[in-house]
């Protein structure tokens, strides 16, 4: 018999790869704490990925600009004030990579896990067009928020691609 995933994928399930996660990659445990989503830092940083395929959905995380740059000092093992642009970019990217893999490992197989999106703005985050949030850990970590969340993505509502479909530029 086949479980449900909305009940496979739980803010439990997500705790728990999240703080195994943090612990092996940054050597520190997250606190879980709600966040007011209204208190939006004014610079915040997003990586996602999509998993396509049997199940389709999509994993962000999302944090501020200064927990962002902690991160990749402590991936790195260097100052935060000396973390370039393509160091946070790649450690966030990371941490997607990660904490989608996580994800993945749940689903059935036959999905597939995209590259990672990283990006930066005011109030920044990945809207997903059709999207139902599944589950998510909202933590602080050295006093900074971070959201991480698994969306469903529903198939039908999906722009469709035939067979043949040019997905890139044309010579």
């Amino acid at each position: 018999m086949e479980q449900n995933l909305d009940t496979m994928i739980d803010e439990s399930v997500l705790g728990s790869a999240l703080e195994s996660i943090w612990l092996n990659v940054l050597g520190a445990h997250p606190e879980r704490a709600p966040i007011d989503h209204l208190l939006v830092p004014e610079e915040s940083y997003f990586a996602g990925v999509s998993i396509t395929g049997v199940w389709n959905g999509a994993c962000v995380f999302s944090c501020s600009e200064a927990l962002a740059r902690r991160i990749t000092a402590l991936m790195f093992g260097s100052d935060p004030d000396d973390v370039t642009a393509d160091d946070l970019r790649d450690a966030l990217g990371e941490m997607a990579n990660l904490l989608g893999g996580q994800v993945k490992a749940l689903v059935p197989e036959g999905s597939d896990i995209s590259l990672p999106v990283v990006g930066s703005a005011p109030g920044a985050g990945i809207s997903f067009m059709a999207s139902k949030e599944m589950a998510g850990f909202d933590g602080l970590f050295c006093d900074e928020p971070f959201r991480f969340q698994v969306s469903f993505l529903d198939p039908s509502a999906l722009p469709s691609r035939r067979r043949g479909d040019q997905v890139g530029p044309t010579s």
